[in-house]
């Protein structure tokens, strides 16, 4: 016995864009129901589509009547809203400025765990913790170790310092090195990681205090690098590394220019520049010096969760990272970009 027959209305799309439609479907489940709507044109009952497709004649026929109420669209897939988030975006919005602005809270700065009893306490909200570190995520907060920013700064100075840098780097004769000393220790303190809640990591230390340094230069545009590694420095030291400088850019047609900062060695007049003419960074400034963070991506790369017993093992690995730098241009170009 045949099953009952449902006409689909064949004026709602064409085969060719019925199938299309099918092969252009987002989600199986339109695809089956447009399918089953194609067999049923194509002359198929209602019995043959059902037993083909694994569903009961009912469905099949709720499905004709969607498309023959509205077509290819009346057969996509309604995704349920979902529950509603508990967070209005106003809400989000005013959470976003008291993570910026804790004063506004009477707080001087947020943990989560203080933002979560805050908004329980004040907006009486029934919020979970996991679900207010999501959303204060979403608003793109992570949570970071804020950098140290000295009082004693001169804006006046800074801003005549980056004027000058940029008025040298658009001269065509100018070539502008950035130096400073870097202290490295061959037990470095761990950084974080990934663990097993209620696992407890150990990394070595020997307590030695084992201490050696780089004297180094590096040129942003080029990604030259030049180094000298040293037990300590003074105005001694430091003569050896300007002199070793002026060997290496002897053969340059550009007037060459060292920006650092302001110890005492590198400002005795004992010094002998040769070619080179040095600038001073303004007074507590060496975020102004691009060399540190060409420091910060040695120690990262090289001295995390590394581990030197002796002098000789921290010689040999900075002779390694310093090495690595010197060969990757295109690593200290990125680094030092300024």
């Amino acid at each position: 016995m045949q099953g009952k027959r449902v006409q689909p209305n064949p004026e709602h799309a064409t085969p060719d864009e019925l199938e299309i439609a099918k092969e252009s479907s987002p989600d199986k489940q339109q695809y089956i129901r447009l399918y089953a709507i194609q067999r049923l044109l194509e002359g198929k009952t209602n019995q043959e589509v059902a037993k083909d497709f694994h569903r009961n004649e009912n469905t099949i026929t709720a499905w004709v009547k969607k498309w023959n109420e509205g077509g290819i669209d009346a057969l996509g897939t309604i995704k349920p809203p979902g529950r509603p988030p508990i967070l209005s975006q106003e809400q989000m919005l005013t959470i976003k400025d008291l993570l910026l602005n804790p004063s506004k809270a009477d707080q001087h700065h947020w943990t989560i765990v203080k933002l979560h009893g805050y908004l329980r306490q004040h907006w009486h909200i029934e919020l979970g913790y996991s679900t207010l570190l999501e959303n204060v995520a979403k608003m793109g907060f992570r949570q970071v170790v804020p950098r140290t920013w000295s009082t004693k700064q001169d804006p006046e100075l800074r801003e005549a310092f980056i004027a000058e840098i940029e008025a040298l780097k658009e001269e065509p004769d100018a070539e502008i090195w950035f130096a400073d000393e870097s202290g490295f220790i061959a037990d470095p303190r761990p950084k974080s990681r990934w663990a097993l809640v209620g696992s407890r990591p150990t990394i070595d230390y020997t307590g030695l205090h084992i201490r050696l340094s780089i004297v180094g230069a590096v040129e942003p545009v080029t990604g030259q690098f030049e180094s000298l590694l040293v037990s300590s420095v003074d105005t001694l030291v430091f003569q050896l590394f300007l002199d070793q400088l002026a060997r290496a850019t002897a053969s340059s047609t550009k007037t060459i220019y060292l920006v650092l900062d302001n110890a005492s060695w590198h400002r005795t007049k004992r010094l002998n520049w040769r070619h080179i003419h040095p600038i001073y960074l303004p007074p507590y400034s060496p975020d102004l010096n691009p060399i540190e963070r060409l420091w910060n991506r040695m120690k990262a790369l090289f001295f995390t969760d590394w581990l030197g017993k002796n002098y000789e093992q921290l010689w040999n690995r900075l002779i390694q990272a310093s090495t690595h730098f010197i060969e990757h241009h295109a690593e200290v170009r990125s680094n030092c970009a300024f």
